[in-house]
């Protein structure tokens, strides 16, 4: 008796044990359905803001995907260094949700072309782009492609390579062998701290170079 007892106590215990894991199991389940659901809503309309000139606390939009925006302080700070931008040609690569180039216009910079491979980025960077008067165009190619393919040269060049990305240099060199950039023209390239380059490369001669929290950006000229 003491046995059969024993082990309906055993089966009833197992199957409560087990009944109550399957509903914390859905429990967690929804909740981080949820919770994704939320962070995705998210990531598809967190707004950032045009920090200077003519469009100047404007918002726009940072689309879904892996992106990371340039931080506030770093934009203001790398736009000052660059000083008045009226009629000079800008080319942003890697553009993300098409900020940089938009506070370049905001600016004066004009023409303003952005490079971005990711074609999901496409609907939101347009309607960022819907908001400028300045010439702008957008070139949904890998930054490597359009490098090769381009016929013209810019005043300044914005490079913003994924941070985990290996072999960003190569970049800095297609750009200067290729001849994009105008003699005493600007480049830039925004790459995390631990990373480091050359103080010259061909004709590019670094200039400036400056820390944001695990950022750097780094400044060339073309001799």
């Amino acid at each position: 008796m003491f046995t059969a007892a024993r082990s309906n106590y055993e089966y009833f215990l197992h199957e409560s044990i087990f009944h109550h894991g399957a509903i914390i199991s859905e429990l967690i389940g929804l909740v981080k359905s949820v919770l994704l659901e939320e962070l995705d809503k998210y990531a598809k309309i967190r707004p950032m803001r045009i920090t200077g000139g003519k469009y100047r606390s404007r918002q726009i939009k940072c689309p879904k995907g892996i992106i990371r925006p340039a931080m506030d302080r770093m934009r203001e700070s790398m736009f000052s260094i660059l000083g008045d931008l009226t009629d000079l040609s800008f080319l942003d690569l890697f553009t993300g949700s098409g900020c940089i180039g938009i506070e370049a216009a905001s600016r004066g910079a004009s023409p303003v072309h952005l490079v971005e491979k990711d074609f999901i980025k496409k609907k939101v960077i347009m309607e960022n782009l819907s908001l400028l008067d300045e010439e702008n165009k957008l070139f949904l190619m890998p930054a490597e492609k359009y490098i090769k393919r381009c016929e013209r040269q810019y005043d300044i060049i914005h490079l913003d390579p994924p941070f985990p990305l290996e072999g960003k240099e190569k970049f800095l060199i297609a750009c200067e062998e290729q001849g994009i950039l105008k003699p005493e023209g600007v480049l830039m390239m925004h790459y995390p701290d631990e990373e480091s380059f050359p103080e010259q490369i061909g004709s590019f001669r670094q200039f400036d170079l400056r820390k944001y929290g695990r950022s750097q950006l780094i400044f060339y000229t073309r001799d």
